[in-house]
């Protein structure tokens, strides 16, 4: 598991800049506040549940698998977040 890079932060920017500025509204955050959120705050608070998800699930099979897969863990939590998104 680990947080992203400089790069990485600069590609999920642009794609949210430009989704955000399609919108007719004011966004009262400019884009170097915005990326610092983005490396600051999100980023490391997705790392940290992560681990948390990780650690808090029990030992043995399923522990297993994730620890040798952690991409399948992140599509979990990419799912649920799009769930949330959908519904709440």
């Amino acid at each position: 598991m680990a947080t992203l890079t400089a790069p990485q932060v600069e590609e999920v920017l642009s794609a949210l800049m430009k989704e955000y500025s399609t919108l007719r509204t004011e966004i009262p955050v400019n884009k170097n506040q915005f990326r610092t959120w983005l490396t600051d705050t999100v980023d490391v608070e997705m790392e940290a549940a992560e681990l948390a998800i990780f650690t808090n699930t029990p030992a043995g099979d399923a522990k297993d698998w994730l620890q040798a897969n952690p991409e399948v863990g992140r599509d979990v939590m990419i799912a649920i977040e799009l769930k949330r998104k959908e519904v709440l």
